[in-house]
């Protein structure tokens, strides 16, 4: 489709100003937002402890697709690092991360490692 195109053009740019960025600045991928999401290997996740930070931000609107997240009718996924996303968006940029090579997803707001769930 055209819009998936769009997509993984608009993520392709972004990986490369990234990886640009990285460069310059010297920042290393995964650098967390905030300890949230970061944890212990085998630590589950506290999700209402994620939830909360979530709603502290009061994002209105997707980081990936940048359209309004909606209200309950809109299918959305929630990260370990307490960002929100529309289920679609992350979808697709996790097919895009994959293609990229990069072994785990990274989170496209805080570039830290993230387990999901819908929201």
């Amino acid at each position: 489709m055209a819009g998936d195109q769009d997509l993984d053009d608009l993520f392709r740019e972004s990986e490369l100003a990234l990886q640009f960025s990285r460069g310059v600045f010297g920042h290393s991928a995964g650098a967390g937002c905030g300890g949230v999401g970061e944890r212990r290997r085998g630590e589950e996740v506290d999700w209402e402890m994620v939830e909360a930070r979530a709603l502290q931000r009061d994002e209105q609107d997707c980081a990936i697709c940048l359209c309004d997240l909606g209200g309950p009718s809109k299918k959305k996924v929630l990260t370990s690092c307490s960002h929100l996303f529309h289920a679609n968006c992350l979808e697709s940029f996790e097919r895009f991360s994959s293609a990229m090579a990069e072994v785990d997803s990274l989170c496209p707001c805080c570039r830290s490692k993230y387990e999901k769930r819908f929201y």
